[in-house]
């Protein structure tokens, strides 16, 4: 009975359920800590299972690319004109008008692999849709088509920056050019298995303040 009335008296109630709370505070706490020193970009994912290497290796996009707010893949440039014979009888040159829209379209592909090794492919081409007040003729008809492609191929090699002042390990790509002994580096904003946002900010030749954000996205 002695061992039965130890058992249930409250005060050692108290002290088990007072240790059970402490210790799973303590688990809370210590998984919280666990994440945050693996999560290294303020927008990384808080769990995952790959490493940081691993998620970065892959074969990339640019879908989205921007140099102090400007779309850098994609601009349009627009130019009315006069339709002029033989499109139109020469007594109506102005009356009507030829509308000519150019899209330049570029691309950017990043591949980083394994062994370190990086490759980039730069892809332009301009679209013309250029469209007639009077559609008419074959000298004056509604056209849409694409330039003949310009790439351009970089190689290199890539590595985990940071543990640096204020940059945390891992948390900055530096992709290094050793043709030309130049390097990039960029602050992983994020990095998640199908994503990527990188940013970086550096002074031009004018002392003004760059700022490029990229997000990638696995290519096909």
């Amino acid at each position: 009975m002695r061992c039965y009335n130890k058992l249930i008296n409250p005060k050692n109630l108290y002290k088990m359920k007072f240790k059970h709370t402490l210790l799973f505070v303590f688990s809370i706490v210590a998984v919280v800590t666990l994440f945050d020193s693996c999560r290294k970009g303020p927008e990384d994912p808080w769990l995952t299972f790959r490493s940081r290497k691993a998620r970065m290796v892959g074969d990339w996009i640019a879908k989205d690319y921007k140099i102090n707010g400007r779309d850098m893949l994609i601009d349009i440039d627009r130019d009315t004109s006069k339709q002029v014979p033989p499109c139109v009888p020469a007594s109506t040159i102005n009356d009507y008008y030829r509308y000519t829209t150019i899209t330049h379209n570029f691309e950017y592909r990043f591949n980083f692999l394994q062994n370190g090794d990086f490759n980039s492919t730069f892809r332009y081409f301009d679209n013309y849709n250029i469209v007639h007040d009077i559609d008419s003729s074959d000298a004056c008809k509604n056209a849409n088509y694409n330039t003949d492609d310009s790439t351009t191929v970089n190689t290199g090699t890539w590595e985990f920056g940071g543990g640096v002042g204020a940059a945390r390990n891992k948390e900055q790509l530096v992709i290094i050019d050793p043709f030309n002994n130049f390097s990039t580096t960029w602050d992983i904003v994020q990095l998640k298995n199908k994503e990527v946002k990188l940013k970086r900010i550096f002074l031009t030749t004018t002392n003004a303040d760059q700022v490029e954000e990229l997000l990638l996205v696995p290519y096909k």
